[in-house]
């Protein structure tokens, strides 16, 4: 009985570090701290459907689409490509 137990045991602990190992692996890939390939600071974007103009934002590029539009910040990391607006 004392066998059985252990394989079972065992067999839950695998199973659960198995789930575990594929959950972190997820997240990992959906992690949201990803470094821009091109910023382009300090510029005024302009809002279509309100026309308003938004001033002092940073536009972030990965690849060939804008990841993210945030307020202007001194670049803070030298491996990012930054156009001055």
């Amino acid at each position: 009985m004392y066998t059985f137990r252990v394989k079972t045991i065992e067999a839950i602990f695998s199973k659960y570090l198995s789930y575990l190992i594929i959950i972190t692996s997820f997240l990992t890939a959906c992690s949201t701290n990803k470094t821009p390939d091109i910023v382009i600071t300090d510029i005024s974007i302009i809002d279509i459907e309100k026309g308003d103009v938004i001033e002092h934002q940073d536009v972030q590029i990965i690849g060939d689409k804008i990841y993210k539009i945030k307020d202007h910040q001194p670049a803070d990391s030298k491996l990012t490509e930054t156009i001055n607006g």
